[in-house]
């Protein structure tokens, strides 16, 4: 079935890429832990279900760019701190 629809839509399409898409469906959900992933997709080892754990590239860069176009915080007043002024001088120099 599955080489008759790739030959129809011309992909090339086999049962390990959904097994990948169905581990991303379960990382995506927040539902769902690491744990959960691997005993569905029945791996031995825990290291193997994170493999899948790499993110897409446009995930990647969809999350670069919310960080470069979120606002920048304002800065907060220092408090509760002063300096000597003569202090200052003698560590850079002058009157």
């Amino acid at each position: 079935m599955l080489n008759r629809i790739n030959a129809r839509i011309g992909a090339n399409v086999c049962l390990h890429d959904l097994r990948h898409t169905l581990c991303r469906r379960l990382f995506d959900d927040p539902g769902l832990n690491l744990i959960d992933a691997q005993q569905v997709m029945r791996h031995r080892r825990i290291t193997t279900t994170s493999d899948y754990l790499r993110p897409r590239t446009d995930e990647v860069i969809a999350k670069v760019h919310e960080h470069y176009t979120r606002p920048k915080p304002s800065p907060r007043p220092l408090t509760g701190w002063a300096y000597d002024p003569n202090d200052l001088a003698d560590v850079l120099g002058g009157a």
